[in-house]
């Protein structure tokens, strides 16, 4: 387990992002697709799936000073921003503020929700925001040198899946935030990562 230290994070240093192309209907500004499809929400969010050449997942432990599940684990994300040309672009931003990590390719919506094109829709019970998030596994650079934010995340772990499902990595426990992210970070497994 590695634990952050102070970073301010530069502008998402890419222009360009490849992707599957099954992921095109999603390849829009998030307000855009909000409009067209699920004017009921308020905004999009975006999680990634992050694996390494061992074939564990990220995951990233919310820094214990956040107003929600501090100190649970996840896989990085956050809301899509204004700014982010489109929704694959939010993933990218998300992973590389939170994590330091540069997507180099966008491979597969992970499937959530139903049906998974709708997202997977929650409330922001604090925030009073109506919510649908979209998951996605990525390539990135590479998986060295992760480098967290402080802000948001306090330490991550590579997991497999048996970890996961156990809870723990060694000695380390990795309660999860809620359900529907354990769900979705066992989907990530479940899917095989087949080549996209």
């Amino acid at each position: 387990m590695w634990r952050p230290e102070s970073t301010t994070r530069t502008p998402l240093p890419i222009t360009h992002l490849d992707f599957n192309p099954s992921l095109a209907p999603l390849s829009i500004p998030a307000q855009e697709w909000i409009k067209t499809h699920r004017p009921e929400l308020d905004n999009l969010c975006t999680n990634v799936a992050v694996f390494n050449e061992d074939g564990k997942i990220l995951l990233v432990q919310r820094a214990k000073h956040d107003y929600w599940m501090p100190g649970k684990w996840e896989i990085p994300g956050g809301s899509a921003e204004v700014e982010d040309k489109t929704l694959l672009f939010s993933a990218a931003r998300e992973l590389w503020e939170e994590t330091g990590l540069i997507v180099e390719r966008v491979k597969r919506l992970i499937a959530e929700g139903n049906p998974p094109e709708r997202g997977y829709g929650f409330r922001d019970e604090v925030k009073g925001i109506e919510f649908s998030r979209f998951s996605f596994e990525v390539e990135v650079e590479s998986c060295e040198n992760v480098v967290l934010d402080p802000t948001e995340h306090q330490a991550f772990v590579w997991a497999s899946r048996e970890e996961v499902e156990k809870g723990r990595v060694g000695e380390l426990e990795i309660p999860v935030t809620d359900l529907p992210m354990r769900d979705l970070i066992l989907e990530a497994f479940n899917r095989g990562r087949e080549a996209a």
